[in-house]
């Protein structure tokens, strides 16, 4: 009996198995496991046996490198690998997790939007959200990241129908003041243009998978996001521009100094907590967070925004 687990990471035959929730299924022979990596779309598998890696698949991703360069690597040839500075250096991407294709399949799809309403409905009845999404990952057997996207997407129906009433258009943006939560529309918008995987909740929000847990760091989809930005919102005219980034967070300084450069006329501003002030703020809020949505007093979906500007076909997965 093999074991069968996706989005193998940096490993190689002779390894001990990865373990985890990445555990696709066990089966009886090798073979068997990868006619069913392959059924999945997986790439980035491994295949285990009596706790040891016996094969892997052969999926490429991005080596992060000394000096912030990358270089595209098969994961045997990635094992351990560093780019010196400026040697063979790619392109840098937020891009979708390794796993993403097997996890967030097509045929997966209609258990995740079924988890998504069963968690909505526990939700509304004042379920915590550890335990309502521990019970319903069990139930429809999700992976880590299905179930956090499940969390992402759900909503009661109250809930939802209030969030969409206060979502604004942008055309009506102009003349009114607009204050946006920098790291929740920025890593969006970059995960959209770079084919990570992108949700619209039951709100009708745009979020993505990603988090910005004290560090920051720009890719190469940042700049087309700031451009876009620029130009979306010198059509909307909105009275003000203000953005408000997490000063704890480590270059947050740096993409300050990015954002002013693109809009002289927009204001940025560091703040130790910027979700309470993005709640009662009386301007137009940018973000996607689900605590701001439900206590301010409008917002625009600006990533979605982006997305239509650039005609770009994001990697979407719907409610």
């Amino acid at each position: 009996m093999v074991e069968l687990f996706s989005g193998a990471v940096g490993i190689e035959p002779g390894d001990a198995a990865p373990g985890g929730d990445d555990l696709e299924g066990r089966f009886a022979t090798v073979a068997e496991a990868r006619a069913r990596a392959a059924e999945i779309g997986d790439d980035h598998f491994a295949i285990c046996e009596g706790g040891v890696v016996v094969s892997v698949g052969e999926g490429r991703y991005e080596d992060d490198g000394a000096g912030g360069t990358t270089r595209t690597l098969t994961w045997r040839e990635g094992r351990g690998a560093r780019v010196a500075p400026g040697a063979d250096a790619a392109p840098r991407h937020r891009g979708p997790h390794p796993s993403d294709r097997a996890i967030f399949a097509p045929a997966r799809l209609p258990a995740l939007r079924e988890a998504v309403a069963d968690l909505s409905w526990l939700f509304g009845r004042g379920y915590g959200e550890v335990a309502a999404i521990a019970v319903v990952g069990d139930r429809y057997q999700l992976r880590k990241r299905a179930r956090l996207a499940a969390a992402r997407m759900a909503a009661p129906d109250a809930v939802a129908a209030a969030r969409r009433a206060r979502r604004l258009d942008l055309d009506a943006l102009r003349g009114r003041p607009l204050v946006i939560d920098g790291f929740n529309v920025l890593v969006t918008g970059e995960s959209a243009l770079s084919g990570a995987v992108v949700l619209r909740g039951r709100d009708g929000a745009l979020r993505d998978l990603g988090s910005v847990y004290g560090s920051y760091r720009a890719v190469d989809e940042t700049e087309r996001v700031i451009a876009t930005l620029v130009e979306v919102l010198g059509a909307a005219a909105p009275a003000s521009v203000t953005w408000l980034l997490d000063r704890p967070v480590s270059n947050s300084g740096r993409l300050a100094a990015r954002l002013r450069a693109a809009a002289p006329g927009w204001t940025v501003e560091l703040v130790d907590a910027p979700d309470p002030a993005l709640a009662a703020s009386t301007a137009v809020v940018a973000t996607a967070d689900a605590w701001i949505l439900d206590r301010c007093a409008a917002w625009i979906d600006l990533p979605a925004a982006v997305i239509a500007a650039r005609g770009a076909t994001p990697w979407l997965i719907e409610a």
